[in-house]
């Protein structure tokens, strides 16, 4: 068990999304009666591009977190905005069925209160793009 913020969190919880919605944007909003705080996020982006620039914004949609990241050839790397941190995985997009981008956070944390939604936008998608994934990991929080 982890202990941070005052709150107790057990057990990783995997919660994978498959074939979102056409788009952009994407609304995920946590279980009713739990806070959770967000460990990681996945995308998984089916494109046709060789180098693929995609920029992405994840907020919490009761709260003032925001991300973006700017792009590396061949890669996908996070930059950090406003007093929130992310960190990139770097895996690139390719062929094979690997997740092409992964934001974990460092020192600071995104916690969920219950039914409270968690929102991402991809601002530049290409016309051949698609979202065929998008994976998010969180631990539970327990009562205090």
């Amino acid at each position: 068990m982890l202990d941070l913020l005052d709150r107790t969190l057990v057990g990783l919880v995997t919660k994978q999304i498959d074939n979102p919605p056409a788009g952009s944007n994407l609304y995920w909003t946590s279980p009713q009666k739990t806070r959770i705080l967000v460990h990681s996020i996945f995308f998984r982006l089916v494109t046709s591009a060789d180098v693929a620039d995609r920029r992405v914004t994840i907020e919490a949609l009761h709260g003032s977190i925001a991300f973006s990241q700017a792009p590396a050839p061949g890669h996908q790397v996070a930059s950090e905005t406003l007093d929130y941190r992310f960190a990139p995985c770097i895996l690139g997009i390719d062929e094979s069925d690997d997740l092409s981008f992964m934001w974990a956070p460092i020192s600071e944390h995104l916690y969920l209160e219950e039914s409270h939604a968690l929102g991402t936008n991809i601002i530049n998608l290409d016309n051949t793009d698609q979202i065929s994934a998008v994976t998010i990991r969180f631990y539970q929080a327990l009562p205090r």
